[in-house]
Formats: C-alpha cells, sequence, structure tokens
C-alpha cells in the first residue's frame, strides 16, 4: 500500500513539472515574463518497503488411511462331484456274411499265331585288297659321346691324436695300522700319448670319360600287304514272326458275395453324473478399516518482511528571477 502512494506522488510531481516545461516553451519566443518559476530536482531518499516472503515448516497432521486386514469366514458353497454308474443301452450293429455265388465273367486271352514277314537283313562280305603302305623302320648306329662326371678320390692322411694309456706302476701306501711301515702296490694308472692315426677321406674329383651310345633313327620303308575289308550287304529275307492276339472268353467263377444283416446288441455303459453336494469351506476375506495416522506435512506461508530501499524523488522549489 506504502509502495503505491510512494508513486503516485512522483507520478503527480512529474506532471506537474511537464507543464511547467510546456508553459516555458511556449513563453520561450516573446518576452520572458517577470514572475516567480518553478524548479525541479531529484534527491535520493530511503524508504521501508515490505515484502511477502515464503516460510515453510513441518506440521504433525492426523489423516485416515484404508488398511487392509484378511479374516478366515467359513462359507458353505454347492459343488458339482463326478458320479460314475452303469447302464444298460441297445446298440443295432451290422454283422457281415459271406455267400458263395456263382458269377460269369469274361476275360481277355492271349493267342500267340505264327506270321511271315519279309525283312531286309545286312549280311557281312569280306574281300581282301592289296595296299602299299609306309612303314617306319628303326635303325641303330653306334656313337660316340663325351661326359664330365664327378668320382671321389679316397685320399689317405695321417693324423696325430691324444689317446689315454692305463700303465702298471708301482705306488707306495701311506702306513696305517694294519701295515705300519707302508706298502709298496702295483696300480694301473692313466697316461696320455701321442699316437699317430691313419684317416681315409674322400676327395671329389672331376673325371672327363668318353661312352659309346646307339642312337636309333627311323627310316622309311614302302611295303604291299593285304587287307581284309569287310562290306556289308542287304538281304530279303522271309521269317516266321510269333504275333500275339487277345480274345475273350467267357467262364463261370465263384464269388464270395458280402451279406449284412442288423443285429440288436446291448452293452454295459460307464455314464457320468454330476452331482451336487454341499461343502463347507474357509475363505479368506480381506476388509479395508480406516486408521488414524499421523504425518508430516510441509507447510508454507508468507510473512510480510520490512526492507529500506533507496528512491529518488522529485523536489520542487519557488524562485523569483531577475527582469532584464
Amino acid at each position: 500500500m506504502k509502495r503505491l502512494m510512494v508513486g503516485m506522488a512522483a507520478l503527480a510531481l512529474v506532471f506537474q513539472f511537464g507543464t511547467a516545461a510546456q508553459a516555458a516553451k511556449k513563453n520561450r519566443g516573446c518576452c520572458t515574463p517577470c514572475g516567480p518559476t518553478q524548479q525541479v530536482s531529484y534527491q535520493e531518499m530511503e524508504q521501508t518497503v515490505y515484502e511477502c516472503v515464503p516460510v515453510t515448516k513441518v506440521e504433525d497432521r492426523m489423516v485416515t488411511v484404508m488398511e487392509r486386514k484378511t479374516r478366515e469366514v467359513e462359507q458353505i458353497c454347492v459343488v458339482c462331484v463326478p458320479t460314475m454308474r452303469i447302464e444298460k443301452r441297445q446298440c443295432t450293429v451290422y454283422e457281415c456274411s459271406y455267400v458263395p455265388k456263382k458269377v460269369q465273367r469274361t476275360i481277355c486271352v492271349p493267342m500267340t499265331v505264327m506270321e511271315k514277314r519279309t525283312i531286309i537283313q545286312c549280311v557281312p562280305e569280306y574281300k581282301d585288297v592289296m595296299e602299299k603302305i609306309v612303314v617306319m623302320v628303326p635303325e641303330f648306329r653306334p656313337e660316340e659321346r663325351t661326359c664330365t662326371m664327378c668320382v671321389m678320390k679316397p685320399v689317405t692322411t695321417v693324423v696325430p691324436c691324444q689317446i689315454t694309456v692305463c700303465k702298471p706302476t708301482m705306488v707306495q701306501t701311506a702306513p696305517s695300522c694294519c701295515n705300519p711301515c707302508g706298502v709298496t702296490v702295483c696300480r694301473m694308472m692313466p697316461y696320455t700319448e701321442v699316437v699317430n692315426r691313419t684317416v681315409t677321406r674322400c676327395v671329389p674329383e672331376t673325371v672327363v670319360k668318353k661312352y659309346t651310345v646307339n642312337v636309333c633313327t627311323y627310316k622309311p620303308v614302302e611295303k604291299t600287304v593285304t587287307r581284309r575289308i569287310c562290306t556289308m550287304k542287304q538281304v530279303q529275307k522271309t521269317i516266321d514272326v510269333p504275333v500275339c492276339h487277345m480274345t475273350t472268353k467267357t467262364e463261370d467263377v465263384m464269388v464270395n458275395e458280402v451279406v449284412s444283416k442288423p443285429v440288436v446288441k446291448t452293452y454295459d455303459v460307464q455314464v457320468c453324473e454330476m452331482v451336487r453336494k454341499e461343502e463347507k469351506r474357509k475363505v479368506t476375506v480381506v476388509d479395508c478399516v480406516p486408521v488414524q495416522k499421523k504425518i508430516q506435512v510441509n507447510v508454507c506461508s508468507y510473512q510480510m518482511v520490512p526492507k529500506k530501499v533507496k528512491v529518488c524523488v522529485p523536489v520542487v522549489s519557488c524562485c523569483t528571477p531577475c527582469c532584464n
């Protein structure tokens, strides 16, 4: 409310200042009148402003909550129980019986007849014909050839080598309890000797050798030979051919005819019936019961808090200017 009043006062001062300025502008073209004038100036002032601040606090409140509670209730229910009983029922069954019956039937019987047919047969004929042919006859001639071959030649070399030889040597042993004076014993002592050993190794050596090879060449030779030629000659011939014809034949045969006869038979059939039966059962029932509970709720309220602010306020002063 105080804010609104301060704003209205500032608006009125601004309006007055605007009216005075417009009047001064109108009279600026002519001589300035001698009289009192108004001057407006702005001054900073501290004012107290009330501000609404939200305040949240926790309050305890009682609420009603529906809780589920289970309880067992005894109820009577009707149950259908299957019960089996035996009933006698009649049904009509068709029994089949076989009755011999004489029937005539027509069948096709194959019949073979020999018929004369004329055919053309190819008969081979052979004849000898003299022909000249060229035959390649092989000829062999010896020919000397040279080849270079590598031959391993044995070379004997004397190589000195060291060997270990055991020689009998007389050795004086130290005195002991059994032999206080010591004993001279013959022992085999190893000695190293240098011995010359003959070693044979193979050294490759290139040798040129000559050898004789039989070279085969072919020489064309003309020969006259006799060749048998086969030709086919067509000959007409009459032969007997078996031809099969189908002829019809009627005969009497015995056939088993099926005869159906209705027979009424009685069977024992199991029939299932549903019998109503009352039973007592315990059923769990859920009830909703109102319960008072204490809960904490956040409550928001607004509080007026004073606050000091700086405001520019227009100040109007009257002054009398000097007339020229």
